[in-house]
């Protein structure tokens, strides 16, 4: 299985997954055109994707998930707490709740996370004996996120901001107490100490992602600074941009 990004922060946000028998997409915060274009870049189409899951119903996950949806034909499932906000019919999902989506065999494990909305879930994807995880979007590393995305072999994690950039930057009081609560968004100190609990247990992951890092309130080298030696083991490690397609993953099969 591999992993690549459409895009990824605050102004939409889309991740496949290449499960080896087909294309799942996790999100779409951009606009179905955007997002079909962004496709083209690595030779896929609307018609490759075998389903949509969605995390949660802030915009910038869901912006263009009804249309897309639409115009795929793709499937798409939530929790009903989620598909409030979207425009189109789905599947309930529910947190903890394991389940698969037709045509491909791959367990998917939607895991409840700790961020401000209706029913948030971030997933695991199993297929044999490899794990991939997606976790963005939440405010606080719980004992049961712990557990749950330990034994990743393919790992994306927000870095999302830097507490100095944000608490000095120009946003309004309220959105920064937002972001820094316990429902918010992980800081790079957050995410590091998240790294450090996992890689303790023995699971450094072979392709590590970071991503949803804040063009405002962070940036690059001040995650880079944050996680010093941290990740000096990890095989692959890149950063998911905004802007840009972050290509394929390195595929991890199963041994």
């Amino acid at each position: 299985m591999r992993l690549a990004t459409l895009g990824s922060g605050s102004s939409g946000n889309a991740t496949l997954l290449d499960t080896g028998e087909g294309l799942l997409l996790i999100d779409c915060g951009l606009s179905a055109k955007e997002a079909e274009r962004r496709m083209a870049e690595l030779d896929l189409s609307m018609s490759d994707l075998l389903a949509i899951l969605v995390t949660h119903e802030h915009a910038d996950h869901i912006g263009g998930v009804s249309a897309l949806a639409s115009k795929s034909g793709a499937p798409v499932f939530a929790s009903r707490g989620t598909a409030r906000k979207l425009k189109c019919t789905y599947q309930e999902i529910r947190a903890e709740q394991e389940f698969s989506v037709p045509g491909c065999s791959v367990e998917i494990k939607p895991v409840a996370v700790p961020h401000d909305a209706r029913e948030p879930v971030q997933f695991t994807f199993t297929l044999n004996s490899i794990k991939v995880g997606i976790l963005t979007d939440l405010g606080s590393v719980t004992p049961h996120v712990v557990e749950e995305f330990t034994g990743c072999h393919s790992l994306l994690v927000e870095s999302n901001h830097c507490r100095e950039m944000l608490s000095e930057g120009p946003y309004p009081a309220a959105l920064k107490r937002r972001i820094l609560g316990p429902w918010g968004h992980l800081s790079n100190d957050q995410t590091a100490g998240f790294l450090k609990q996992i890689f303790a247990l023995g699971s450094i992951p072979e392709n590590l992602i970071l991503g949803h890092i804040s063009k405002e309130n962070n940036s690059k080298t001040r995650v880079e600074d944050c996680l010093g030696d941290l990740v000096s083991k990890v095989n692959s490690l890149v950063y998911a941009s905004q802007d840009e397609v972050l290509p394929w993953s390195n595929p991890v099969r199963n041994a």
